[in-house]
């Protein structure tokens, strides 16, 4: 049977941090009518730019000013030790995470 217990919180702190882009469009440019079609396109090019920074953090981040990545994250964990055929591996991997 279980007793009953009081549930322990722990308060994060979340930090934002902001990647932001431009670019320098001539007004002639946006005034050839292709206004639409170029505010779509840097849209889209933006999109993916910020895509490709958020994996690169998110895989590779050292933790200063980005995201710790998942690659790091794995390096600094200690080495696990060979263990004799009868242990479960799934078992063994489930004691480091």
């Amino acid at each position: 049977m279980r007793t009953e217990s009081e549930p322990q919180l722990k308060q994060l702190a979340l930090t934002a941090w902001e990647l932001s882009g431009y670019a320098v469009v001539s007004v002639p440019l946006l005034q050839d009518g292709e206004g639409a079609a170029l505010d779509a396109y840097l849209r889209t090019v933006f999109g993916e730019a910020v895509a490709w920074f958020e994996e690169f953090a998110f895989l590779q981040g050292n933790g200063v000013a980005q995201p710790a990545g998942i690659v790091g994250a794995i390096e600094s964990q200690p080495p696990i030790e060979q263990q004799s055929p009868d242990h479960s591996s799934l078992r063994h991997l489930c004691t480091y995470y």
